[in-house]
């Protein structure tokens, strides 16, 4: 847990846009104490295993120069006009697929893209319970080359995490703790 709140303060100060250093460094954090040894350090293998979801990894001698464009082209694309959540979505597929790391790249992978979202202030997008199938099932998508159905498919999980939200706070004040009398909204309907 440690190693995440020294992510997340790092994620939360850094202001500059999203770079190979900065990739780097949300790993070496996330990683720290669990692999010291590659924390950080883009890998030099091409041994590597995929939980969940098979994909096409880069070389390990292209993995920078692949990064380096996969960047590039989300903030191309951001200043062409296309929609910020769907250049977030598939600078995330891409960087799933080089999986620059030997470990950690879902965790990092996930990290960057709520990054990116949240600079554009958009909600984080959490991959927990039946959203994680939904995600592994939209990176599949995205193997497929149906990238507009995986944009689609990601949307999915940040309006239902947004409407559980909106629902629980709208029911503290449709039905707020009654308190010496107080009176309720629904008094007034």
């Amino acid at each position: 847990m440690d190693n995440f709140n020294k992510f997340i303060r790092y994620r939360n100060s850094y202001k500059k846009k999203v770079s190979l250093d900065f990739v780097r460094n949300m790993h070496a954090l996330i990683m720290d104490n669990i692999d010291i040894e590659s924390a950080g350090t883009f890998r030099r293998t091409e041994d590597v295993n995929i939980a969940g979801c098979s994909m096409g990894l880069a070389p390990a001698a292209v993995i920078e120069k692949e990064l380096a464009e996969a960047i590039m082209e989300y903030y191309s694309d951001m200043k062409g006009g296309r929609h910020p959540f769907e250049s977030a979505i598939l600078f995330h597929y891409r960087f799933e697929a080089i999986h620059p790391f030997t470990d950690g790249n879902g965790r990092v992978g996930r990290e960057v893209l709520n990054f990116m979202l949240m600079k554009e202030r958009f909600p984080k997008l959490l991959f927990l319970g039946k959203d994680r199938e939904l995600y592994i099932k939209a990176l599949k998508l995205g193997n497929e080359g149906r990238m507009g159905e995986m944009v689609s498919l990601l949307a999915e999980p940040i309006l239902s995490q947004r409407m559980d939200i909106l629902v629980k706070n709208l029911e503290r004040v449709i039905e707020p703790p009654v308190k010496g009398g107080q009176m309720r909204l629904t008094d007034f309907m």
